[in-house]
């Protein structure tokens, strides 16, 4: 499976009352020409406008025909969006964790992204056995998530999803103990940790939206883009 990662930014203060440009037309056209396999997740830091989208595709062929057949109706999107691009990344999917029990099927608002730089393709199977070892996520509000690695530049990004905010602060000490322990066993950087509130998701075979105005409140303590140090 593969992953597109497409990272921007838009006015901080243009958040609210653009939003329905992803709930009203990018969500439901990807939900329209999607296949089953497919997902998406849209996401925007408050703050600081920064944007990220993550849309899986479950194979090259899939993802080149969607780039092509959707360009024009994109770039009309980010324009009402106000949304300048700054990257994007088509990566290999490493791994994805779904929650068990009450969580499974609840819409996700929140999420943390931490990148990483100088990954080879060496590190692939390393990677996957680490991902199968994430049992600390496994708390209340954790909706799933996944790794992603995009090897021709050595980037990549996991990414953890949340019920609110407050259970996704309350996950911060034992996430920065497996953040220690993926440090000392894999041989690369670890970059800046993000946080989002999901505008909209699409996970397979069906979809969600989320009114962003829905719940506005930052977690306690959190910084947007910080550095881990």
């Amino acid at each position: 499976m593969l992953a597109r990662l497409v990272v921007g930014r838009m006015d901080p203060q243009h958040i609210d009352c653009r939003s329905w440009v992803i709930t009203d037309e990018l969500v439901p056209g990807f939900v329209a020409s999607s296949e089953p396999e497919r997902m998406g997740l849209w996401m925007v830091d408050r703050r600081s406008g920064r944007a990220l989208e993550l849309t899986c595709w479950p194979d090259h062929e899939t993802l080149d025909r969607a780039r092509v057949e959707d360009a024009a109706d994109r770039a009309r999107l980010a324009e009402l969006l106000g949304l300048q691009i700054s990257a994007s990344i088509t990566a290999e999917v490493i791994g994805q964790r779904r929650p068990v029990g009450p969580e499974d099927g609840r819409a996700p608002r929140w999420a943390r992204t931490t990148w990483v730089s100088g990954l080879t393709r060496d590190h692939h199977d390393l990677l996957r056995a680490l991902h199968a070892q994430v049992k600390a996520l496994d708390s209340p509000g954790f909706l799933g998530g996944c790794w992603v690695a995009d090897y021709a530049s050595g980037n990549g990004m996991g990414l953890s999803l949340w019920a609110d905010a407050a259970s996704m602060c309350a996950s911060g000490f034992a996430v920065r103990g497996f953040r220690r322990h993926f440090r000392r066993t894999v041989p690369c950087t670890i970059g800046t940790v993000e946080e989002y509130q999901v505008i909209a998701s699409v996970p397979p075979m069906g979809a969600r939206t989320i009114d962003l105005a829905g719940e506005a409140t930052d977690p306690a303590g959190a910084q947007p883009s910080s550095v881990l140090r």
